[in-house]
């Protein structure tokens, strides 16, 4: 059912979430010295993935969006056009996503009741990091047992006021960033969709979405004082709705979907004597109502999360403690989680150890156990890791009740620097017990190789995950292809982004399943900046499936349907 709203939403649904994502483009692209990577980069007890905000907008598959940069790594092997990750061969509903330190239960919009969702919530937010952690979480990290993600916003002063405004195919948004006294910044957007026009632009190909609007907006304020304590706010709210027909195996129908949400995090740091302390806070409240043939159901869930977490940094000796409270209140229900945590890591020449216990408790108990090591030795980087992870798992697409996940994983990573290539690669087995889907064993290995001189880069990346249980899941993948050719030079910049995989099983849970023809996909985008008297332009197109490949994306009662077709978006961003 849900596969049908891939198909017609996720190629070109940037909506007005462009304006402030494509007026952050603007800024980047006129700084051409700029040397973006997505490079592993040494954190705490884990290797991480760094990918940067310019990173994400000149790639053609991101679609302006970080998640969706995230499923374009070979880490990635969520074999769906949606914004969840799955993270070496482990379900989304596994991955933490965090937003400025805080757990968030659901990063998705445009989804359904399972959480599935098209792309993420971070698609206008001015980004200061965006880590990835592909095995492996951190033990400060909340609700993560299989990798993580982690985005900062950014929370620097503006040397001066900043403005932007974007029209496009799919609505209009306006973006504001300004100093407020002595210390403080303040950013906004506010964005208003209606795809009627992008609709029509494409025809045929999104037949069947027959309404998708959107109001959302978000406000932020951070401040320093001068003996280093901070304070930042941040707030997200929408409100969204769309209608689009769907064909099962046997029946057509219709399914909608109309949710407000309000999500808030604040973040208090200070420093007591020789440890630097961080409160944080969240809270999530949401309000769907979702029609299904005639059928309407509405709930509301809520979500708070608060932290302390304690840092002290010495000599080649990093010391970390804290603990967290999370509580989820959906219908009729109440869950919880209490945690804390110890961490140590040490330095020594080449070498950089850690490790951390975390009791758990969700009713029971359960104690994380973490290990690291990490060599440097000239242009080498090998990394090992590997521990214990207990999660409370919220449902999801593949899990219909609450459930706890417990991990015992074990990766190898190593990368290598030679003039202008970079060769990344993975090797790592992890077997997954949930309390009630059975056990399932992974292993798999990625690699990449990427190329960068002057205004190109070239990068080719192959990627092979087992995921089984008592059968195979639908993250068991064993090929994927990827590929990207990026240019960027004199205001222009031009992407190809190419994906192709082994077909996901028809159904795991048969005693023999079946896969779907295999998978592949072309994406395009262009863009040109212009500095005028009125400030920075920039216009783009991207063209989603370029060659309009027909995937399987399910077979229902009229035959095969199919993932996004061939879709244009295109639009214009003025920046001042």
């Amino acid at each position: 059912m849900w596969r049908g709203l891939v198909i017609l939403l996720l190629p070109g649904l940037l909506l007005a979430q462009e304006a402030a994502d494509t007026s952050a483009l603007v800024l980047s692209t006129t700084a051409e010295a700029l040397t973006v990577r997505a490079a592993r980069i040494p954190h705490g007890e884990l290797a991480t993935i760094a990918i940067t905000q310019l990173e994400v907008y000149r790639n053609a598959t991101a679609k302006a969006d970080p998640l969706l940069a995230v499923n374009s790594l070979p880490a990635a092997t969520n074999p769906e056009e949606t914004a969840n990750v799955s993270l070496r061969g482990s379900p989304a509903e596994a991955t933490g996503v965090y937003l400025n330190g805080v757990p968030l239960r659901s990063a998705v919009r445009i989804d359904q009741s399972n959480g599935v969702g098209q792309f993420s919530l971070f698609r206008q937010l001015p980004l200061r990091t965006l880590r990835v952690y592909p095995s492996s979480s951190p033990l400060p990290f909340s609700q993560a047992s299989a990798g993580a993600v982690a985005i900062e916003t950014a929370f620097d002063r503006p040397g001066a006021t900043q403005h932007a405004l974007s029209v496009n195919v799919a609505g209009v948004g306006y973006s504001h960033a300004r100093a407020v006294g002595k210390s403080g910044a303040l950013r906004g957007y506010v964005n208003a969709s209606d795809l009627t026009l992008f609709r029509g632009v494409n025809g045929s190909k999104l037949e069947d979405l027959r309404e998708s609007r959107a109001v959302d907006g978000m406000l932020s304020y951070a401040t320093e004082g001068a003996a280093g304590n901070a304070l930042q706010l941040f707030y997200l709210g929408f409100d969204e709705r769309y209608v689009y027909d769907y064909r099962t195996e046997t029946a057509p129908g219709q399914f909608g979907q109309h949710k407000a949400r309000h999500l808030l995090v604040a973040n208090y740091d200070w420093t007591g004597g020789d440890w630097h302390y961080r409160l944080n806070q969240l809270v999530d409240w949401e309000r769907p109502t979702f029609r299904f043939d005639g059928q309407e159901l509405t709930y509301t869930r809520t979500t708070n999360h608060s932290a302390l977490h304690a840092e002290r940094r010495l000599p080649g000796l990093t010391l970390q403690w804290g603990g967290a409270l999370n509580n989820y209140f959906d219908p009729n229900a109440h869950y919880y989680t209490g945690e804390a945590y110890a961490y140590v890591q040490r330095r020594t020449g080449p070498w950089l150890f850690g490790g951390g216990i975390k009791p758990v408790y969700d009713g029971e108990v359960a104690v994380n156990v973490q290990l690291a090591a990490r060599l440097r030795l000239g242009a080498h980087r090998m990394h090992l890791s590997g521990g214990r992870h207990t999660q409370l798992l919220a449902p999801g697409r593949q899990f219909t009740n609450w459930q706890r996940l417990r991990i015992e994983q074990l990766a190898l990573e190593h990368r290598f620097d030679y003039g202008d290539w970079r060769w990344e690669a993975a090797v790592y087995a992890k077997r997954e017990q949930y309390a009630l889907a059975g056990t399932v064993e992974v292993v798999g290995g990625e690699g990449q190789l990427t190329y960068r001189s002057g205004p190109w880069m070239v990068s080719a990346a192959l990627t092979s995950v087992r995921s089984r249980g008592a059968v195979p899941t639908p993250r068991d993948i064993p090929l994927a292809l990827r590929g990207r050719l990026q240019y960027d030079l004199g205001g222009w910049s031009a992407g190809l982004s190419y994906r192709g995989r082994s077909g996901q099983f028809v159904d795991p849970l048969i005693p023999d399943p079946e896969r779907y023809p295999q998978y592949r996909r072309l994406d395009a985008a262009v863009s040109k900046t212009f500095i005028t008297k009125l400030g920075a332009l920039i216009l783009y197109v991207n063209a989603n499936n370029l060659l309009d490949t027909k995937n399987v994306s399910y077979y229902s009662f009229r035959g095969e349907e199919y993932y996004s077709r061939r879709v244009l978006f295109f639009g214009a961003v003025l920046n001042w």
